[in-house]
Parts: C-alpha cells; sequence; structure tokens
C-alpha cells in the first residue's frame, strides 16, 4: 500500500465489471496496490 506522499509506477490499468478503471501501482517494495482514478494524483517535478 502507498502512503500519502510515496511515489510509484502505474505498471498495470483494466477495467472492473462495472466499467470503472483501476490502475496497479508498484510501489518500492515491489508490490503492487490498485487504485480508482479518484485515488490517485500525478507526481509534480
Amino acid at each position: 500500500m502507498l502512503a500519502g506522499d510515496e511515489r510509484g509506477i502505474v505498471v498495470d490499468i483494466r477495467a472492473t465489471p462495472s466499467g470503472k478503471w483501476v490502475f496497479g501501482v508498484e510501489n518500492a517494495d515491489g508490490g503492487v496496490s490498485y487504485f480508482t482514478e479518484k485515488a490517485l494524483r500525478l507526481a509534480e517535478g
């Protein structure tokens, strides 16, 4: 799981059965967590 200001790399994008998109984000430890577009924000800089 990514915490507050932790950054990760999007490694997977897929549609759910309800038609929403979820994004798989890999953290520094190699774990992948899935988030909806509302839960993500672009990193600045």
